[in-house]
C-alpha cells in the first residue's frame, strides 16, 4: 500500500511542477529503517508559484483537514500553507506539510536530498527525499519522545553506510 500511495503522491506533486521533498518517517523508510508510519511528510518552497502548484496538487488529490471532522465547505488554498503544520487526508493517504523544518531550511533540504525514482509502465516518476544526515538533524532538533529513538535509529543506519564504505 506504501509504495502505492507515494507514487499517487509523487505524480500529483509531478504533474503540478511542485517543489517538495519528503521528510519525516517515510523518508527514513526510504533509507532503510524499520519504522512505522502512517503519514507523509513534506517540506515544501514557499515561493508564490509553488504554493499555487501546491494548492492545486493538494486539490487534485481531494485534499481535506485530517483532524476536523467533517469539512464540506474546506478549501485547500494559499493560505492554509501559511500555516507552520497543516494535516491533510488526501487519495494518497494521510499528508502532513511543514512550512518549516528546523534547523534547515527548504533550500538545504532541497540541496541534500536523494531523488528517488519509480517506473511505472513507460512513465517515470520520482520524488526528492531528505538526506539521511539531514533527517538526523531535523531528529536531534526535535523535542518529541518519538524522535529521540528516530535518532538511535539514523544513527545506526548511518553507521551501516559508513561501514558498506570502508569495505570498498
Amino acid at each position: 500500500m506504501q509504495e502505492q500511495s507515494i507514487l499517487i503522491l509523487a505524480k500529483a506533486l509531478r504533474d503540478h511542477g511542485v517543489e517538495a521533498v519528503l521528510v519525516g518517517g517515510m523518508a527514513m523508510v526510504v533509507h532503510g529503517c524499520d519504522t512505522v508510519t502512517q503519514d507523509f511528510d513534506l517540506a515544501f518552497s514557499v515561493a508564490p508559484g509553488n504554493l499555487q502548484n501546491l494548492t492545486a496538487a493538494l486539490r487534485s488529490l481531494g485534499a481535506s483537514p485530517a483532524r476536523w471532522g467533517e469539512a464540506e465547505s474546506f478549501v485547500v488554498d494559499e493560505k492554509l500553507l501559511g500555516l507552520p503544520f497543516v494535516a491533510l487526508q488526501t487519495t494518497a493517504g494521510s499528508v502532513d506539510l511543514l512550512m518549516k523544518t528546523p534547523p534547515l531550511t527548504f533550500e538545504q533540504l532541497k540541496a541534500n536530498s536523494i531523488l528517488i525514482e519509480f517506473e511505472v509502465g513507460d512513465d517515470k516518476i520520482s520524488i526528492a527525499v531528505a538526506s539521511l544526515d539531514d533527517l538526523l538533524l531535523m531528529k536531534e532538533a526535535s523535542t518529541r519522545e518519538k524522535d529521540a529513538l528516530h535518532v538511535i535509529m539514523l544513527k545506526r543506519l548511518q553507521g551501516l553506510r559508513i561501514d558498506s564504505r570502508a569495505r570498498e
